[in-house]
């Protein structure tokens, strides 16, 4: 058997392959192209405490995370989204150490079934894989939990993890871990450790909080200052966005699965145990574990700006309550729940290849370039099947089988968003093809936007150009016809068809294609 320390290592870098594999020919799309171009941006201008967008400084986030992706892509010699994912995709591994160390404290294959239902949780495998913020903070709220309940002289390494997530994610970073903290000491009634990392936290919150504004009033001066704590902290629970309370809630169930719905079972089976007093360590951990859901789901809900990345740093508390179900033999309910789940898990290797069958017939029949490696994914789905068969031989101990059927399950869902899913949607959301277009006609000029952006899709479109120079952007039809004869400009689809007819007499369409998943159009003026 291995070590605990080789153990980490191998599961560390196991982690590192599976959340980086792949990715080399994708290209970046949606929320990624954000951070690529601040990235790119790097390569032509000077260092800023916050990253810029046509050359004005950005406030909604520190410079730290694009310096990373921009260091990363000078090691791997070229941005692309293999070179970028590499700073969240080892926060990702190292939150799938943690979270297997914290299982392993209890039993062994609680750690194993842990880091499996994490694995098949969907938005934590897809975020692992992309350019991820959040990970940053899911990362420092793992670690610190781990240091408070190994009691590992975590108030020396505590305030250095705070600070790690404040330099990523700004204040949101720190306030997670912290809420996330001392949720753990009261469920432990350690009320003395509860008000110093309470004060630790807050003293942070204001001496780091202080420190962002002033390097903001430094970079930008006072309106930039205002913009920054705006954007980083008030704006983002009273004004961004429109979500109801309970969105988080209802996304769950399918965004968040497998985990989610697997942990929300074994709460609702086991609801008693949550209420009694007592001093068993299991018990303990377990109500640690969903206070630490409770306080993510609850405290993110009250912005009213929502995002399903948002509540990420609850991933490992939803994977360890779900790996219950795998190692808990005490409810007869659960042992239904997990013999049904099981049997699914053990066949899904077979459904994936029907799936895989039936897209690939889809395509075929209307004539259809979906992308994907449909080759591979039958290659390694039908290995994962006979691995597993053959591993059920090699073990007969019944927990050691439960994980066996579940890794069957877990590596096929894996193989199907590394091979299919992922390349699908990247191909859906090219961009470079209409860069191509608009390069060889747009020469030397300048790129005009017309109702596109700023900050929009038309960074997809910067950023696949190479280009850091500023577009001009026009928003009213009179400012079409002032431009001169052979400008080319760039528009939405939507917006082209609504253009008044005795504009498009003076306008010639050059190609229609998609920025990303949006439809849009080049067009001369004549």
């Amino acid at each position: 058997m291995l070590s605990s320390a080789r153990l980490s290592i191998a599961l560390f870098f196991g982690s590192l392959i599976l959340f980086t594999v792949g990715l080399s020919g994708h290209e970046f799309t949606q929320f990624e192209t954000r951070f690529a171009y601040f990235a790119y941006t790097f390569s032509h201008t000077q260092f800023h405490f916050f990253p810029l967008v046509y050359g004005k400084l950005y406030p909604d986030y520190p410079a730290s995370y694009p310096l990373l992706i921009y260091f990363s892509s000078l090691i791997f010699g070229k941005l692309n989204v293999f070179s970028a994912v590499w700073p969240s995709a080892i926060n990702a591994a190292g939150t799938v150490v943690l979270t297997y160390h914290l299982g392993a404290r209890y039993k062994l294959s609680w750690g194993v079934s842990a880091v499996l239902f994490e694995f098949a949780t969907y938005c934590f495998l897809i975020s692992a894989r992309s350019l991820s913020l959040d990970m940053f903070v899911l990362f420092a709220t793992t670690l610190s939990v781990y240091l408070v309940l190994t009691k590992s002289r975590y108030y020396l390494f505590l305030p250095w993890v705070f600070i790690y997530g404040f330099v990523f994610r700004g204040p949101l970073g720190l306030v997670m871990p912290l809420a996330v903290v001392t949720g753990v000491h009261f469920v432990n009634s350690d009320y003395k450790n509860l008000i110093k990392t309470l004060l630790m936290g807050v003293f942070l919150f204001f001496l780091l909080g202080a420190l962002l504004l002033f390097c903001a009033y430094r970079e930008g001066g006072v309106v930039f200052a205002r913009q920054v704590m705006a954007m980083e902290m008030f704006s983002r629970v009273k004004v961004l966005g429109h979500a109801p309370f309970n969105f988080y809630l209802n996304k769950s169930f399918l965004n968040y699965a497998l985990s989610f719905p697997v942990a929300f079972l074994v709460v609702l089976v086991n609801y008693k145990i949550f209420f009694k007093k007592t001093n068993h360590h299991e018990i303990k951990f377990l109500k640690c574990l969903l206070v630490w859901v409770l306080i993510v789901l609850g405290g993110m809900s009250i912005p009213s700006q929502k995002k399903l990345r948002y509540i990420l740093p609850m991933v490992p508390a939803l994977s360890l309550l779900s790996g219950r179900l795998i190692v808990d033999n005490t409810s007869w309910v659960l042992a239904q729940l997990r013999s049904m789940l099981l049997k699914i898990s053990f066949l899904f290797p077979l459904f994936g290849l029907f799936a895989i069958a039936a897209t690939q017939i889809f395509a075929f029949y209307h004539k259809m370039e979906l992308g994907g490696h449909p080759f591979w994914g039958i290659i390694f789905l039908i290995l994962a099947f006979m691995i597993s068969k053959y591993c059920l031989k090699l073990w007969d101990e019944k927990i050691t089988q439960y994980n066996i059927k579940l890794a069957a399950g877990v590596g096929a869902f894996m193989i199907l968003i590394i091979s299919m899913v992922q390349p699908i949607h990247a191909h859906a959301n090219r961009t470079l093809l209409f860069a191509k277009i608009l390069e060889t006609s747009v020469q030397n000029q300048k790129i005009i936007f017309y109702k596109m952006g700023p900050d929009a899709v038309d960074i997809n479109l910067m950023l696949a150009l190479e280009k850091s120079d500023v577009p001009l952007f026009i928003f009213e039809e009179k400012e079409l016809l002032s431009l001169p004869s052979k400008t080319i400009v760039v528009s939405y689809l939507k917006d082209y068809k609504e253009l008044n007819e005795a504009i498009k007499k003076h306008i010639f369409l050059i190609y229609e294609g998609k920025i990303g998943h949006q439809s849009s159009v080049i067009f001369r003026k004549l």
